[in-house]
């Protein structure tokens, strides 16, 4: 668990990029929503145009990636241990609940989640042919990872160490 928290605290600048990167997401998905077609598109701080918004998504995706690739997988024994707390009929899924391996799965999950659907903006931003209604579904998704969930908690807790 020391050679987890010592990865963890090496990333502790993250926190603040993760508010730019969502401020940046929340103004994509909402120009994008409202794009019929790839022209340019405003949004809240001017325009948008196909070349920004790819170099939006490899920002994120790199950002997300590397991230991902910071934090340490669970060994089979945690795994086992938070199964086995989580599906406890007593208070000690509570407990399981609030603890770094709990935070860790769902890190890893979540992020897992983000870098798929970055990767699908990306490839279809790239695409001679975009599909918007594709584009304006994964974004809308995306944007529901970023918003929803205690992705941040989780990542707050596990840097707090």
């Amino acid at each position: 668990m020391h050679q987890a928290r010592f990865r963890l605290n090496s990333i502790t600048h993250h926190g603040e990029k993760l508010k730019h990167i969502t401020i940046l997401l929340l103004s994509l998905s909402i120009s994008l929503s409202s794009a019929l077609a790839y022209g340019s598109c405003k949004n809240v701080s001017g325009e948008l145009n196909r070349g920004e918004h790819i170099k939006a998504l490899e920002l994120m995706l790199s950002y997300d990636s590397e991230l991902l690739e910071s934090i340490p997988r669970l060994s089979p024994k945690e795994e086992a241990w938070l199964e086995g707390e989580i599906n406890s009929t007593s208070n000690r899924k509570y407990k399981a609940w609030r603890s770094d391996e709990f935070a860790r799965r769902v890190s890893i999950k979540t992020l897992k989640s983000r870098v798929e659907i970055q990767a699908l903006l990306l490839e279809n931003h790239k695409s001679s042919t975009p599909n918007i209604k594709n584009q304006i579904y994964n974004w809308t998704v995306l944007s529901s990872i970023y918003l929803f969930g205690n992705f941040g908690n989780y990542i707050g807790q596990l840097l707090s160490h």
